[in-house]
């Protein structure tokens, strides 16, 4: 946030101090000023023009020069010579606001949430390839996950990915887009070892959750609920998820059991689905059961879980003070150039000045 503000800064005194803007009342008038009293001194800028004025006309020696193109020529050019003194009150004008010390009010909110740290375990095991929901099991699990991860603020999500064996995809973090990419890539491809072991899987998970030092720890498990893999049992890691204080949400997605179809590719991969070991596992490690049949329904059990896990968020609000006097300095450096560059030039009266 610091990096922002100083950037900020920077684009504020720097690159766009040129612009007119700056010259507007409408601007001007949303200055806080550190010291206000200062602009009482810019009345002092008529009244020494006014002096001088006065002073010059009474010590002024006049000499007779003649016009050399007629008086017309005699009169613009008259005219110009006030120039001068006017780009010198516009000079003096901004280094007395400047004095004053002009300052924007940049006002930040901070959203502190209380930290959630949740793990998705992922079945890519090759019943997870049926077809009941469209395109498949797996595809539409990736989908809603993807969805999820971008529902959540600040928790760190891990992935942990399972069929015969159980390994950790993605260690916690909150780096989403990465999150995102990893779910991307996920293929029953990336586990050689057949089956479903959700016990192993749970294991993965609790170890990584045990490597966090938040309160609130969560295990999503998404599965056809078919167990037929791994040396620990599903409802003994859930009891050991009980233990470490981790609550245990399982989907279970798939609607065909054990009936005919002319899909081929979902014959070929068809299973019976197991609500039961979802359900009691979910159960002992105090947590919830879901059932999802379709894309739809499974879209609502990730948002009744968002609803149900919801961040609770302390905002915090601070306001940053950034000086602007800067661009007024620039300003009057510059009228002091044209003052200058006036009085270097037939403009400037040397007889006069």
């Amino acid at each position: 946030r610091y990096g922002q503000i100083k950037k900020k800064r920077n684009n504020l005194t720097m690159k766009e101090w040129q612009s007119i803007e700056w010259l507007s009342w409408s601007k001007i008038s949303e200055f806080d000023w550190a010291r206000p009293y200062v602009l009482y001194t810019l009345l002092a800028i008529p009244i020494l023009l006014f002096i001088r004025t006065v002073f010059k006309n009474r010590t002024q020696i006049g000499l007779p020069i003649a016009p050399m193109h007629g008086n017309l020529q005699l009169g613009w050019s008259r005219d110009l010579r006030f120039l001068p003194a006017v780009f010198v009150s516009m000079a003096l004008g901004f280094i007395i606001i400047a004095l004053a010390r002009p300052q924007l009010s940049v006002q930040t909110q901070n959203k502190i949430s209380e930290g959630v740290d949740i793990i998705l375990a992922m079945d890519i095991s090759q019943s997870m390839l049926n077809r009941d929901i469209n395109p498949n099991r797996i595809e539409a699990s990736k989908k809603m996950a993807k969805d999820f991860v971008k529902g959540r603020y600040q928790d760190r999500i891990g992935i942990v990915l399972f069929s015969g064996e159980a390994y950790s995809l993605s260690p916690l973090t909150t780096d989403y887009e990465t999150l995102n990419e990893y779910i991307s890539q996920i293929n029953p491809k990336m586990i050689s070892a057949d089956g479903t072991a959700i016990g192993s899987a749970l294991a993965v998970s609790i170890n990584r959750l045990q490597e966090a030092n938040s309160q609130q720890k969560i295990i999503i498990l998404i599965s056809d609920g078919d167990n037929t893999a791994g040396n620990l049992d599903p409802l003994t890691a859930a009891q050991l998820a009980k233990a470490y204080n981790v609550k245990l949400y399982t989907i279970l997605v798939g609607a065909i059991s054990n009936t005919n179809t002319k899909d081929t590719l979902s014959a070929a991969y068809n299973s019976s689905i197991d609500e039961q070991v979802l359900k009691t596992i979910a159960t002992t490690a105090d947590g919830k059961f879901f059932r999802a049949t379709n894309s739809k329904s499974l879209k609502e059990v990730f948002s009744q879980i968002n609803n149900i896990e919801k961040v609770k968020y302390i905002e915090n609000s601070s306001k940053e003070i950034i000086d602007v006097f800067p661009v007024y300095l620039r300003w009057a450096i510059v009228f002091l150039l044209l003052t200058f560059f006036t009085k270097i030039t037939f403009i400037g009266n040397i007889l006069e000045d």
